[in-house]
């Protein structure tokens, strides 16, 4: 984990956490509800996470 920078940490955090909610969300509601939008989401910022570093040596170029 020491080679992570602080970014991407709260990026996966963060991404841990919406997907905490999603399926909290889903359980009160039960079946499949259409917690989608949170699902999505969390996939989103899961991509960001691990593209985070390629990105910002790209905008340093």
């Amino acid at each position: 984990m020491a080679g992570i920078s602080k970014t991407v940490r709260w990026l996966l955090l963060l991404c841990y956490l919406s997907m905490l909610v999603g399926l909290g969300l889903q359980r009160f509601d039960g079946g499949l509800a259409g917690n989608w939008s949170i699902v999505l989401l969390s996939f989103a910022i899961l991509n960001l996470a691990f593209m985070w570093d390629g990105i910002v040596r790209f905008v340093k170029k």
